[in-house]
C-alpha cells in the first residue's frame, strides 16, 4: 500500500500536466515565492512547473543562451514541444534574471493567452509585505476575469484551509525521517513534495493521510543506513538525483530545496485577512538565497536540521549558471567546513546528466565519511 501512494506521487513529478478535471482550469505557476493557494481555489487546479525528461534544449538555447540555467531552458523546450498544452494559464516570478528571460521568451514565442509575472519582493520588511500584497490582489484579480472564478476573501480563505491540511501531513510524513530507520527515503520524500504541486490538492491529501496511517502503524522501518545525509539543493524535483546519493548506501534523511518539503512547511495564518496571510507566509518562509539579508537564516535551519536529523555529512547541489545558489553554496560550504560539518558540493544540470560521476564523488565522500 505504501508503494501504490508514493508511486502515484512519482508518477506526477515525473509526468506532465493533464487536463484537470470537470471545468476546472489548470494554472502553472513558477518558484516557490508563487502562493499555491490562490490557483487552487474552487474552479482553478495549480500545476508546479517541471519539464521531466528533457534531453536537451537546442531551441531554447537559441533565445535564452547558454549561460543561463538549464532549468529555465528546460521549460522553454517544453513550451515549445507542447508540453504544457493542457494547462489554462502560466504564473512566472521575477525569482531571478533567468525566470525573467523565461517569461519574456515565453510571452514572444508561444503566445500563451494568460501569462502573469508576479514581482516579488528581494525583503520580507513591512514595506515589502504591502508591495506583495498589491501584487497578490492584482493576481487574484487577473485570475477572476480570464476565469470567471471567485477570487473573494471567503474563497481563498477556504483553498488556505485545505492547503493548511496538506502542508501538515506531509510535514508530519517528513518528520518520521528523524527515526533511526526510517520508513522513507530521500527518494521517496522528494516524489511526494514535488508530486504534491503537481496533484489535487484533496487527492494529495487523502493519498498523504493514508501513508501516514501506514508509517505509524509499521515499527520496523528500513534497515541502517550507512550514512545519514542532508541535501541543501536548488531547483530539484527528479527523484532519480536522489537515487544516486543513495545508491551507495547513503540515505537522505532531510533537505531543503525549491521543491522539497521545507519549502511546504510553514503554515498561512488562517486568523489574518487570507491575502496579507498569504504575503506574510510566502515572503517569510525560510528564505531562499535570492533574498537579502537572509543567509544567516539559511544557514541557522541548515545546522538546526543537521543537529535534528542526526545527519553525518551535508550535500550542497546547485544548477550550473545558477548566479543566487552557486554564491550561497560557496559561503555555505566555507561556513559548515568551520563548523566541523562534512560538506560535499555538487554542480549539475535540470536534466540527467553526469550520473556516473556524481555516484563516484558521492562514493568518495561517504568513504571520507568513514562510513
Amino acid at each position: 500500500m505504501m508503494k501504490e501512494i508514493i508511486e502515484r506521487f512519482e508518477r506526477a513529478a515525473l509526468g506532465y500536466p493533464e487536463r484537470a478535471d470537470g471545468d476546472r482550469r489548470l494554472i502553472g505557476y513558477l518558484c516557490a515565492y508563487a502562493p499555491h493557494e490562490i490557483f487552487a481555489v474552487a474552479g482553478l487546479e495549480p500545476c508546479r512547473l517541471r519539464a521531466p525528461g528533457c534531453a536537451g534544449t537546442d531551441m531554447a538555447d537559441t533565445y535564452m543562451g547558454r549561460v543561463t540555467c538549464s532549468y529555465t531552458r528546460c521549460i522553454l523546450e517544453a513550451c515549445d514541444e507542447d508540453r504544457f498544452a493542457a494547462l489554462d494559464g502560466f504564473v512566472l516570478t521575477t525569482g531571478c534574471d533567468h525566470m525573467r528571460r523565461l517569461h519574456d521568451n515565453l510571452v514572444y514565442l508561444q503566445d500563451p493567452g494568460f501569462v502573469e509575472l508576479l514581482d516579488v519582493p528581494h525583503k520580507a520588511s513591512e514595506a515589502a509585505v504591502g508591495w506583495y500584497v498589491d501584487e497578490l490582489r492584482r493576481l487574484v484579480s487577473r485570475l477572476a476575469e480570464a476565469f470567471g472564478v471567485d477570487t473573494g476573501p471567503d474563497a481563498l480563505a477556504e483553498s488556505i484551509h485545505r492547503s493548511n491540511r496538506l502542508r501538515g501531513l506531509l510535514g508530519e510524513v517528513d518528520e518520521t525521517r528523524r527515526a533511526e530507520n526510517p520508513h522513507i527515503s530521500g527518494r521517496q520524500m522528494l516524489a511526494l513534495s514535488t508530486g504534491c504541486g503537481a496533484r489535487p490538492v484533496a487527492k494529495a491529501t487523502e493519498d498523504l493521510q493514508a501513508l501516514l496511517g501506514k508509517i505509524n502503524a509499521d515499527k520496523q522501518g528500513s534497515p541502517a543506513p550507512r550514512a545519514r545525509l542532508l541535501v541543501i539543493s536548488s531547483q530539484l524535483d527528479n527523484p532519480a538525483y536522489m537515487h544516486i546519493l543513495e545508491a551507495s548506501g547513503g540515505l537522505v534523511v532531510g533537505e531543503i530545496a525549491c521543491t522539497a518539503a521545507s519549502a511546504w512547511a510553514e503554515l498561512v495564518d488562517e486568523n489574518t485577512e487570507p491575502i496579507e496571510a498569504l504575503a506574510r507566509r510566502y515572503l517569510g518562509r525560510l528564505p531562499c538565497p535570492r533574498m537579502m539579508e537572509e543567509h544567516s537564516v539559511l544557514l541557522a535551519r541548515i545546522r538546526e536540521l543537521y543537529d535534528e536529523r542526526r545527519a553525518d555529512g551535508v550535500v550542497l547541489i546547485s544548477l550550473k549558471f545558477c548566479d543566487t545558489w552557486g554564491w550561497e553554496n560557496t559561503l555555505l560550504s566555507a561556513e559548515l567546513r568551520e563548523a566541523s560539518i562534512p560538506v560535499l558540493r555538487l554542480e549539475r544540470e535540470y536534466f540527467m546528466s553526469g550520473e556516473g560521476q556524481i555516484a563516484t564523488r558521492v562514493q568518495a565522500f561517504l568513504e571520507s565519511l568513514g562510513k
